[in-house]
């Protein structure tokens, strides 16, 4: 499993500094939380962690050695918040098996992975449909499905939960804690401290573009209702 080492990364699009010089760690293992306002370069943080976006400047390393864009891809699943990204006329069980073969899964490895995903989270009957007719749920479980495909060893989720319903969101959360649980690394980017709180050991807090602070949830929480946590960390994203 990795460890995950981020040192002094720049982003800029045009005269705008998205990230300036962003450095922390993350062990493998643990739930993090990726706090911020809207704009506070959380998603450019996660599609560079993800491979599919490049620093301007400085180093992302996995247990010590420095990545390629193209190593970060294979080893992470990365879910972009707002936008399940689906193709309309494939079915479900489609859509899935194509990120599979691009992930380089046999034709028995991507039966055997939508199957077992498939149950996890409750979208067999759906997996002949196609995805335009699918629900707002439905399609982020298919988004979610497909990322995980490839049993990847870091998961960097953006706004996970949206659009599901309570036992839908459940099922995802308990997911994502036996990833951990088995050694896996789980980011997840939100604005909304009630899911970092109920989610995440840890939180790493950016505001426009600059890391703030870390904390674990435990600081937070010590000896507050989780009204007075929620509110203590409301105030951190502003």
């Amino acid at each position: 499993m990795n460890e995950i080492d981020l040192k002094n990364i720049t982003k800029r699009f045009g005269s705008q500094s998205v990230l300036d010089s962003v450095s922390f760690s993350i062990e493998p293992g643990r739930v993090i939380g990726l706090l911020g306002e809207n704009g506070a370069g959380k998603t450019t943080l996660l599609r560079i962690l993800g491979g599919t976006l490049e620093p301007d400047s400085g180093t992302i390393l996995f247990n010590g050695v420095p990545t390629t864009s193209q190593l970060r891809r294979r080893q992470t699943a990365v879910l972009h918040g707002g936008n399940a990204g689906l193709y309309e006329d494939l079915t479900v069980r489609d859509n899935i098996a194509y990120f599979a073969k691009l992930r380089g899964l046999s034709d028995s490895e991507q039966r055997k992975a939508i199957r077992y995903l498939a149950d996890r989270f409750k979208i067999t009957d759906y997996l002949d449909k196609k995805a335009g007719k699918l629900s707002t749920g439905m399609r982020q479980k298919t988004a979610i499905v497909r990322a995980l495909i490839h049993n990847p060893s870091i998961i960097l989720f953006d706004e996970p939960d949206s659009g599901l319903d309570f036992s839908a969101a459940e099922a995802v959360d308990s997911f994502l804690f036996d990833c951990a649980n088995e050694g896996k690394t789980v980011v997840i980017s939100s604005h909304s401290a009630g899911d970092v709180l109920a989610l995440c050991e840890s939180i790493i807090l950016l505001h426009q573009g600059i890391l703030g602070s870390c904390y674990s949830i435990s600081e937070l929480t010590d000896g507050k209702s989780f009204k007075e946590a929620y509110a203590s960390l409301h105030r951190m994203v502003g």
